[in-house]
């Protein structure tokens, strides 16, 4: 990943999963968790990269506009070279 807007940098999400990474409601969160049937080790997942992506710091956005914040998140997030979060309706 090059967090740029490249082809070989796509990333395609289930939409209900890029909501989920941009939610900030307890309540959005819980009904996304359950419809998406995530389990334990995902979730455990997803909340690592969030600490991970926090204990960066400040990082500037990557692109200008309302999606950039969203933008950055998803590029640090595809950026980390662990094992990505699995899903099995991926």
């Amino acid at each position: 990943m090059g967090g740029n807007d490249e082809y070989k940098n796509l990333v395609i999400l289930d939409k209900e999963v890029h909501v989920l990474i941009h939610a900030t409601k307890i309540e959005t969160i819980n009904d996304l968790v359950c419809k998406l049937k995530l389990n334990k080790e995902n979730i455990i997942k997803l909340n690592n990269e969030f600490k991970r992506i926090k204990n960066i710091g400040l990082v500037k956005s990557m692109r200008k506009g309302p999606t950039g914040i969203g933008y950055t998140f998803e590029t640090l997030i595809n950026d980390n070279k662990q094992q990505p979060i699995e899903h099995p309706s991926w």
